[in-house]
């Protein structure tokens, strides 16, 4: 039975030692590894990336078509970048760090590039409806001087028709004054010639002496009455052509003008008949007195 127990025993330090024995072994190979990967590795170039170049050209860019060009050069420098990385000629962590700021600064163009692009497209709308509401603004004034414009005109020919009116009317009255006066002077000196002639008349008739202007002693009683008929005629025919002279110049005055003052003309003919009633009256006293 003793046996047995120092057989297992020996069988397992046994086992034991060929555990021990095989991790020896792989630290061994692997210290071996380490020191022929670093004997194998050649050395890193230095990265030449400028991490502000991209962002300074961005802050720069005012207009869409610069930020675009701007998007452009960014994807070409994450081009460079990563055929670098693939390269293995440069630390993996600092070309692996680049290029994620690349690719973040392309996503920054882009970005600004729609914005842009939208505050462009406002800004044009903004424009046109500014231009649109400017150009009607402008219409309206133009329309609104306009009708103030026909309006003062309107007044002003009103104004001028009315002057134009107030200045016929002005003048008609002066016409028609002008006949009455005429008329009435007319009147006045027949009536005196007619009272001369006949305190003449009736100083022949009262016992007088006639003179004769061819220095004659004695004139008929039937001379003296035709001399006196053939005045009264005289200034009845004067005054006739008078007033026909008068309502001629008024009628040249009214055609000239465009006017109608044939029933005013009319009046005043009738008004003239009527003063210059007197002329027969007194040719009718005379005719009783002889």
């Amino acid at each position: 039975m003793g046996a047995t127990i120092n057989g297992a025993g020996s069988a397992g330090s046994q086992s034991m030692m060929a555990g021990a024995l095989s991790i020896k072994t792989a630290k061994d190979a692997k210290n071996r590894a380490v020191a022929g990967g670093r004997s194998s590795s050649k050395p890193t170039k230095r990265l030449n990336y400028n991490y502000r170049d991209i962002s300074g050209q961005l802050m720069r860019a005012k207009k869409s078509q610069s930020a675009a060009m701007v998007v452009a050069r960014a994807k070409s420098k994450v081009s460079v970048l990563a055929r670098s990385a693939a390269s293995g000629q440069y630390n993996k962590k600092e070309i692996a760090n680049a290029l994620a700021h690349a690719k973040r600064m392309v996503r920054c163009a882009q970005q600004k590039t729609r914005n842009l692009r939208e505050e462009e497209q406002e800004h044009k709308a903004h424009e046109k409806e500014k231009a649109a509401r400017d150009q009607q603004l402008r219409n309206e004034a133009k329309r609104r001087v306009a009708q103030k414009e026909r309006k003062i005109e309107g007044k002003i020919m009103a104004k001028e028709i009315q002057e134009h009116s107030r200045d016929k009317r002005r003048r008609n009255e002066m016409m028609k004054k002008r006949l009455i006066h005429r008329s009435q002077e007319r009147a006045k000196m027949n009536e005196a010639d007619m009272k001369y002639i006949k305190g003449q008349m009736e100083k022949d008739e009262g016992g007088e002496e006639r003179y004769s202007p061819l220095g004659d002693s004695a004139v008929l009683d039937l001379s003296m009455e035709a001399a006196a008929l053939a005045e009264i005629q005289r200034l009845d025919q004067e005054r006739q052509q008078l007033e026909a002279q008068i309502e001629a110049e008024i009628a040249a005055e009214l055609a000239m003008e465009g006017g109608d003052l044939s029933g005013g003309t009319a009046q005043m003919t009738s008004q003239s008949s009527t003063v210059t009633q007197s002329a027969p009256v007194e040719a009718a006293s005379v005719d009783v007195a002889l």
